[in-house]
């Protein structure tokens, strides 16, 4: 239960036989507040009852007799009252009310005595709205980052943090001390709006939300990239994740298109000449990232057609193309950039003297990602002698690479495996 407004009122009872000691019980009260400490016990009959309340032992607060009138003390006459059930109601507390109040009752007909002693704490009521700072303007990824919960002259028994709602500090990363919470260290997934609660006996208040960002370079490279139809090129400049966004410059046709994060541009296929180039360039956080890719047929460098495979037989085999960039005429500014690739899809083909395609199963194993392919010709016998083709495809047309394999025989077991690098083709 919180209370923001008006008279804060506490109410302890106590429960206690006639002709014993209560243990220490503790009640709260608020400054300029009241408070009844209420106590339940089978009192004596009024002829024989005598009462007295006393704070911290010694001073005496009121005492009751029988046939005289209740008595105060004179630091209590106007703030005080004690009723019926010998209940004392404190009025207007301050800060030096605070410590063990002690009931004593006696029953005169019998000498009986019963003592109940309770402490009451006293507390300022939070009266300011906690602001909730970080010892970092800009929190960077993999750094150590402190907030810290700001509740000058308040009396504050708790502080608890959140983000977005949840506690914070349940994760191994983050440990939270009193006012402070340190990440040990922050990370990207950090992010996230904070705040602090700072609680005492009497109340509490909770902070406005603070806007946690991290700051850090994308996770991933800058991307460069074309996917066709028949009609468009979608082409796309991308480095995204990072924070602050990146800014992204496309650079297509002599023309220039900026972004944050990524920039998309889409060009009717018919006027895409080949081996016009997309360069991408990505500034973010004071990095700066480029990439480059030549929009034409696939490419290979260093690939020789017709070169000579020679595997005995029984031996496997394995025929592989590596599909490069072109960086022919890539210039970026200073910043020399990464060369990418389109992707290509690849068919295999055994030439008897036509191009026969090449059967998948346990004698032919093709694997093939958007930018290599390999085909494995396992336990190699006299009939797969001769010429094989790897078509290489993209939106811009096929290249055609061309391997010739001469089976020898022989006794040797050992496994063959080539990679064939040309940036020489045959037209289609």
């Amino acid at each position: 239960m919180f209370l923001s407004q008006g008279l804060l009122t506490w109410t302890l009872l106590l429960s206690v036989l006639a002709g014993s000691v209560s243990a220490l019980q503790t009640v709260n009260g608020a400054v300029g507040g009241s408070v009844y400490l209420t106590v339940d016990l089978t009192l004596p009959t009024p002829e024989n009852l005598q009462a007295v309340w006393r704070f911290n032992t010694n001073s005496l607060i009121v005492s009751l007799s029988p046939g005289n009138p209740i008595i105060y003390t004179a630091t209590y006459q106007e703030r005080c009252e004690l009723l019926p059930d010998l209940t004392l109601r404190l009025d207007k507390l301050t800060l030096a009310d605070q410590g063990d109040y002690t009931l004593t009752v006696s029953d005169l007909a019998i000498g009986n005595e019963t003592t109940v002693t309770v402490y009451l704490a006293v507390y300022k009521p939070i009266t300011i709205t906690p602001n909730l700072k970080s010892n970092t303007s800009s929190p960077a990824n993999g750094s150590i980052v402190s907030l810290h919960c700001d509740a000058p002259d308040q009396t504050v028994e708790t502080y608890t943090f959140y983000r977005n709602q949840v506690n914070a500090c349940s994760q191994s990363r983050v440990t939270c001390a009193g006012s402070n919470l340190t990440f040990h260290p922050i990370i990207a997934s950090d992010k996230g709006n904070y705040t602090c609660t700072i609680q005492n006996p009497i109340n509490n208040k909770t902070s406005d939300p603070f806007p946690l960002l991290v700051t850090g370079h994308p996770k991933e490279s800058i991307k460069c990239s074309a996917i066709g139809n028949n009609q468009n090129v979608h082409l796309l400049c991308s480095w995204a994740d990072g924070n602050p966004p990146a800014n992204i410059n496309m650079s297509f046709n002599t023309s220039i298109q900026s972004g944050l994060n990524e920039v998309v541009k889409y060009v009717p296929l018919n006027t895409v000449y080949s081996s016009e180039k997309l360069v991408c360039h990505g500034a973010q956080g004071g990095l700066e990232v480029s990439c480059a890719l030549t929009l034409e047929k696939p490419y290979a460098a260093d690939f020789t057609n017709y070169s000579t495979t020679p595997v005995e037989e029984g031996n496997s085999v394995t025929l592989t193309v590596t599909l490069t960039g072109n960086t022919v005429g890539i210039n970026s500014r200073a910043l020399i950039p990464k060369v990418q690739i389109l992707p290509a899809n690849f068919t295999w083909f055994h030439l008897n003297p036509n191009p026969t395609p090449v059967p998948e199963g346990v004698k032919f194993s093709a694997i093939s990602t958007p930018s290599t392919s390999n085909l494995t010709v396992s336990t190699v016998t006299e009939s797969e002698n001769g010429t094989y083709e790897c078509r290489a495809e993209n939106m811009f047309g096929s290249t055609h690479f061309f391997f010739i394999m001469h089976v020898t025989a022989g006794p040797s077991k050992s496994l063959f495996n080539m990679t064939c690098h040309k940036n020489k083709y045959l037209p289609v």
